[in-house]
């Protein structure tokens, strides 16, 4: 006996189908939009409570003075930071470290470790794969010789390399915050937007325009996350997005002389060193 129930036909069931797979193909890109506009925000968030703790430090120990970006380390291993050598430009200035023992004194004041690490760096290999690295925040890297721990934001303050000769005039020169009375126009914290021009690196952006980007030698940065950014975080306290298409090349964070030829080579003239990595702000 019939029941009278009808089965759905092929036909029907091809279009319901090929409903789900257009609502599918609308929503989840939007859904993941939504999750890096989210990344942005808590990045945002970070950045400023960051900038809120270096600001306390420098109202606190260091009496008007922000922290020293890390610099070079002499044989000895204890930090120079005499101004006169840096200016020779045989000294190295990276900023995504920082020296330990000034870490120390500043988690006096950033008491949540995560506060310096970009929600988005932080699902990188460049977390994930350092077995240093423990989810809380900074960390000491496993290839480090120098005691410094490596932070996931860019930080601006206290480094000389800013007065190195620029001979490279494409390059925009920059200006490190050293104390609470600069400008609170200058950036004291930015997302990671380098570009390492070498065999040995690669163009990076924590914010590409789907997530975390890395290119290969020699893609530029503005190919690979056009519609990417970078949030900033000013001495004023101030955090801004800002678009990588409004962003500008800078002279370089960190310096190697010409060590094969024993000599002081710069290396943005392209003849000297491994790397000659810049960074975008």
């Amino acid at each position: 006996m019939r029941t009278g129930k009808k089965a759905f036909t092929l036909v029907e069931l091809l279009v319901v189908i090929s409903i789900i797979a257009l609502l599918l193909a609308v929503l989840i890109p939007a859904l993941s939009r939504a999750k890096l506009l989210a990344e942005r925000v808590v990045c945002s968030g970070r950045e400023k409570d960051a900038a809120t703790g270096f600001l306390a430090y420098a109202a606190g120990i260091g009496n008007g003075r922000l922290p020293i970006g890390q610099m070079g380390r002499n044989t000895a291993g204890t930090n120079i930071e005499d101004e006169t050598i840096y200016l020779q430009g045989r000294k190295w200035s990276l900023l995504s470290h920082f020296a330990v023992e000034r870490w120390i004194n500043l988690k006096t004041y950033i008491k949540e470790g995560r506060t310096l690490i970009c929600p988005a760096y932080a699902k990188t290999t460049d977390c994930t794969s350092d077995p240093n690295y423990d989810g809380t925040g900074p960390w000491m890297p496993k290839r480090a010789t120098w005691r410094a721990v490596k932070f996931g934001y860019n930080y601006h303050g206290g480094h000389f390399a800013e007065k190195w000769t620029v001979v490279n005039p494409s390059i925009n020169s920059w200006k490190s915050p050293y104390r609470m009375t600069d400008s609170g126009s200058l950036p004291l914290l930015s997302d990671f937007a380098n570009e390492f021009s070498s065999a040995a690196g690669a163009p990076f952006i924590s914010h590409g325009n789907s997530g975390p980007k890395k290119g290969k030698y020699p893609e530029l940065l503005s190919t690979i996350a056009s519609r990417g950014g970078s949030n900033i975080a000013c001495l004023d306290g101030s955090v801004r997005w800002k678009p990588i298409r409004e962003m500008k090349k800078y002279y370089r964070g960190k310096n190697f002389a010409v060590e094969v030829r024993n000599i002081v080579q710069p290396i943005e003239d392209g003849t000297g060193g491994r790397y000659y990595p810049y960074g975008y702000w």
